[in-house]
C-alpha cells in the first residue's frame, strides 16, 4: 500500500476525487485505488502541524512507500509553473542537517529543496534562500517529514513529488494565493463569493493556474505510482 501526504486539500483536489474520505481511530484520511495501487492520503497542514495524527495514520496500514506531494516555490530562474522538481537533497532554513533523497528513477539533474517555517513570499526572501543555502526550491513540510521519520525510527521510503507552484520573479503571488486557497475546500457559496470579490481581477488567473496545477500533480502522481518498485 502507498501512503500519500500533502499539506493542503486544494493541492490534491483532483486526487481526492478518486478516493473515499474516511475516519478510523479518530484519524481523518482518504483511501482507495489509483490504477492498481492501494493508496491512502493524509493532509498534514502547512509545516507538518498534524504530527501526532500523522504518526497514528501511519500505523493504520502497512505502507511500502510514502509519497509526499504538493506544490513548491522556485527560488531560481529557469523553471516553469507545473514543472516537476528533481530533488536530490532536503535542507532546512534553520538547521544544518540535511537528508538525501533515494530516487526510484534515473535523473540527470539534481536540485536541493529547502523547508522554511513560514511562506516565502517576496523576491528578496527567495533570492536570499537560494544564495545563502544553495537551494533551488522551497516548501514547508518535506524536511520536517524526513526528520519525523528519523526521530520515530520509521524506515518506510519517502518519495517526494513536488511541482512548481510559483516562480522566483513573482513578488506577491503567495499573498493572493493564500486568500484563494479555501475556494476548493469550502462548501459555502458565501465564502466563495467573498474570495471572488476580495481577489477581483486576480481571481480568474489564480483559478486557471490552480486547476492546471491540480491536474498536473495528479498526472505526476500516476506516473510515479506506475514506476514504484514492487514491495
Amino acid at each position: 500500500m502507498v501512503a500519500i501526504t500533502c499539506a493542503l486539500f486544494d493541492e490534491v483536489y483532483e486526487i481526492t476525487r478518486l478516493l473515499k474520505q474516511t475516519k478510523i481511530n479518530g484519524v481523518p484520511h482518504y483511501i482507495g485505488k489509483i490504477f492498481d495501487k492501494d493508496v491512502s492520503l493524509f493532509l498534514t497542514k502547512p509545516g507538518l502541524k498534524k504530527k501526532g495524527l500523522l504518526l497514528r495514520w501511519l500505523k493504520l496500514y502497512k505502507f511500502d512507500f510514502v509519497i509526499h506531494t504538493g506544490f513548491a516555490g522556485a527560488l531560481q530562474p529557469g523553471f516553469e509553473i507545473g514543472q516537476l522538481c528533481d530533488i536530490e537533497r532536503v535542507l532546512h532554513a534553520d538547521y544544518t542537517e540535511h537528508f538525501q533523497v533515494s530516487h526510484t528513477q534515473n535523473s540527470k539533474t539534481k536540485q536541493h529543496i529547502i523547508t522554511a517555517n513560514k511562506p516565502i513570499i517576496t523576491i528578496d526572501e527567495k533570492e536570499d534562500l537560494a544564495h545563502s543555502k544553495n537551494a533551488t526550491f522551497v516548501d514547508m513540510e518535506l524536511w520536517n517529514l524526513y526528520n519525523l521519520f528519523k526521530e520515530n525510527n520509521i524506515n518506510t521510503p519517502i518519495v517526494p513529488i513536488k511541482i512548481i507552484g510559483d516562480l522566483v520573479a513573482e513578488d506577491d503571488f503567495l499573498e493572493k494565493e493564500i486568500i484563494f486557497r479555501p475556494y476548493f475546500s469550502s462548501w459555502s457559496w458565501k465564502t466563495k463569493l467573498k474570495i471572488l470579490f476580495s481577489l477581483r481581477t486576480h481571481f480568474i488567473p489564480l483559478y486557471k493556474r490552480k486547476r492546471f496545477l491540480q491536474k498536473t500533480l495528479l498526472s505526476c502522481l500516476k506516473n510515479h505510482l506506475n514506476h514504484l518498485p514492487q514491495s
